[in-house]
């Protein structure tokens, strides 16, 4: 078998146009400038002798050998990659792998912290990226493009390897000097005074789990502000009447830095699961079975 003919990175090349369906896009993906990318696809109709991408309305749409050779491609993309980054063993203290962990920004505001202090101190040299979520992390995923995704159990990825990492109850927090809050909130008064309410503009995750159970009671609260993160939630809520539900791990960081008390939650919320889930092709990783690790350490006390 000759591979003259057709280099590793136009099968690369192949992937992304037959993913994205766009020149520019597959451009942007391989970091080159759109002209290579054009000059790449017409190399590659050279090759299989087929149009590959041509013209429907506004969009581009794959020619049906096109379409029969997707599958096939990206799956070897995948394993050539794996190929590329296995190596027999892993040696954290002199290793100088980039992990790239996907997450929202709570599952990285309790967890980067625990997962820094053994990987710096384990393994100086490895770079650690973490993402937030977005539109394209499923296929990025799929691509072998993020190492790691951590998750709530609801959201999980099909057919993916996950292991469990903590469990996590939703609490409410008020400015310690609220007087209209003592020791509880009830239902009632719950839904008589004003919320701070984590939404960020464009997320892919979704609704919180507060606001799921409340749709389901068939109850809405009277929202004043809202805010990006739920780090934020902690530090908008000071000086002021309101009150905000948020996760417990997030509050009691929160309460060490900030003047807030933290409540029992009046509505029955069920626990956040989080999980950790990897590529199942790179089951043998032994670089990604040491990052799994560190994240089963920085998390022992809670499985």
């Amino acid at each position: 078998m000759h591979l003259n003919r057709l280099d590793l990175n136009l099968v690369v090349a192949l992937d992304h146009l037959l993913t994205e369906r766009s020149v520019t896009r597959a451009a942007v993906l391989m970091s080159i400038s759109q002209p290579a990318m054009s000059g790449a696809l017409t190399r590659l109709r050279e090759h299989f002798d087929d149009a590959l991408l041509h013209r429907a309305g506004r969009d581009m749409a794959l020619t049906p050998f096109a379409a029969s050779l997707a599958p096939k491609v990206h799956d070897l993309v995948v394993q050539m990659s794996e190929l590329v980054r296995s190596r027999p063993h892993f040696d954290p203290s002199t290793s100088d792998r980039s992990f790239t962990v996907v997450g929202s920004d709570y599952a990285h505001s309790v967890l980067l912290p625990l997962v820094a202090q053994q990987v710096t101190k384990l393994a100086p040299q490895v770079t650690l990226h973490h993402e937030g979520r977005s539109n394209d992390h499923e296929a990025r995923f799929a691509r072998g493009l993020i190492d790691a995704f951590v998750v709530p159990r609801t959201m999980m990825l099909p057919n993916q390897p996950a292991m469990d990492l903590f469990k996590d109850h939703y609490v409410l927090v008020a400015c310690a000097s609220n007087t209209a809050v003592q020791e509880g909130v009830t239902l009632q008064q719950y839904m008589a005074m004003r919320h701070a309410v984590r939404k960020a503009a464009g997320d892919s995750g979704g609704s919180t789990r507060e606001e799921l159970r409340l749709m389901e009671l068939g109850l809405q609260r009277d929202v004043a502000l809202t805010v990006p993160t739920f780090e934020l939630l902690a530090k908008v809520i000071i000086g002021t009447p309101l009150i905000a539900g948020m996760q417990r791990r997030l509050a009691e960081a929160a309460a060490l830095a900030h003047p807030i008390r933290i409540l029992p939650h009046p509505v029955d919320i069920p626990p956040l699961e989080m999980v950790l889930q990897w590529p199942v092709a790179r089951e043998n990783d032994a670089g990604l079975n040491w990052l799994k690790d560190i994240f089963r350490l920085a998390v022992a006390d809670d499985l």
